[in-house]
């Protein structure tokens, strides 16, 4: 497939992941049930964290046989991500999603997903664990990209929105699609 072909089906990808978004903020389902919402944001985010693996190119390293995500303090909410996540693709390897409780290695993880507030302490010494390694950091809190974090999610009214911290991103040596640097809501250094 030439490069322009996959360029196309790129941008295609994330125009309909935008558009999807906006039906998912305007529909009036979203609002039904408080529940509901926190389940419908989890999957969401989880679309979000999908999208964001596909587009994010890793340097070329001892290849795996499985993509590995890890959710840092899992919590019930991100059951539905777990679910949401297992069973497909990234890069044309099965994900695995696994939990990190706390000082547990994270070698050979791709991407983590920061599901706590945890205080500004322990996050630090959470990150300085990972090391600055080509993992991908994604937080459900917007304050986690000044901490370091890669990308954070940013609730606006009822859309949910994202934030990436591009020196971060650099650091961790990894390159984002330009396209997905555009659908950023700020990019920070």
């Amino acid at each position: 497939m030439s490069s322009f072909d996959r360029r196309s089906i790129r941008y295609l990808t994330l125009a309909l992941l935008a558009i999807g978004i906006g039906l998912f903020c305007f529909s009036p389902e979203a609002k039904a049930n408080p529940a509901e919402d926190s389940e419908r944001e989890a999957r969401l985010r989880a679309a979000f964290i999908f999208n964001f693996a596909s587009f994010t190119e890793w340097p070329s390293t001892n290849e795996q046989e499985k993509f590995r995500i890890a959710i840092w303090k899992n919590s019930s909410a991100n059951e539905a991500a777990q679910k949401e996540l297992a069973g497909k693709l990234i890069k044309g390897k099965p994900i695995e999603v696994t939990s990190l409780a706390g000082d547990e290695t994270t070698a050979g993880v791709k991407l983590i997903i920061i599901d706590s507030d945890s205080g500004e302490a322990a996050l630090k010494k959470f990150l300085a664990g990972i090391g600055t390694g080509p993992t991908l950091t994604v937080s459900r809190f917007e304050t986690h990209c000044a901490q370091g974090v890669i990308v954070c999610f940013q609730k606006e009214v009822d859309k949910l929105r994202f934030k990436i911290n591009k020196g971060a991103l650099d650091k961790a040596g990894l390159k984002m699609s330009s396209q997905l640097l555009k659908l950023a809501r700020t990019v920070e250094n």
